[in-house]
């Protein structure tokens, strides 16, 4: 729904679709929009793997996204797109594990350097699927991720959490032994 160019009519039309009681299969065919497992609307914008041209990426190890990917669509819907680097991943990417990620910090784009050399399509591909992961962000969609990205996130909220606790107690114990000494 945030993109500069999103087709709003169809999207009120998949809205009266869903309130009729469509079934979201013929709303996505009839509208192009469908709703994500966040309960949120989004629509597709055509990609095209062959423009994706890697071979500014190969020789000088990243590259602005534009200039490796050519999608005026992507670009006018998402003009923060622009300004995404991608970069080759450093060998300790193993062929085989990860193929690529989005780094939401850097805003980075990173691909496989084995997989750059031994599996272009599958580079190309990759590379939609990590421009998909900005977008989500752009657009506070819910993410997607491997169990042990979410096994990560997890375990940094139960530190989060014990760490509220303790402050809590902290606090709990400093009032008590305050109001026992006062009384």
């Amino acid at each position: 729904e945030g993109a500069v160019n999103a087709p709003l009519r169809e999207l009120q039309k998949a809205k009266k679709m869903e309130k009729d009681g469509a079934d979201e299969y013929d709303i996505w065919k009839a509208t192009g929009w469908i709703k994500g497992k966040d309960d949120r609307w989004r629509f597709e914008i055509k990609d095209n793997l062959r423009n994706v041209n890697f071979s500014g990426l190969v020789e000088n190890g990243a590259a602005m996204l534009p200039d490796i990917y050519s999608n005026s669509l992507l670009y006018e819907a998402y003009p923060q797109t622009l300004a995404k680097i991608v970069v080759v991943a450093d060998e300790s990417l193993k062929e085989g594990e990860t193929r690529g990620y989005y780094d939401p910090i850097s805003k980075q784009i990173h691909i496989n350097a084995s997989m750059l050399r031994n599996d272009e399509e599958d580079a190309k591909t990759t590379l939609i699927h990590e421009i998909q992961h900005a977008i989500q962000i752009i657009e506070k969609f819910a993410g997607g991720g491997s169990p042990d990205t979410i096994k990560t996130q997890l375990l940094k909220e139960g530190v989060r959490l014990t760490r509220e606790i303790m402050d809590i107690h902290k606090d709990a114990s400093t009032y008590y032994k305050l109001k026992k000494a006062y009384l």
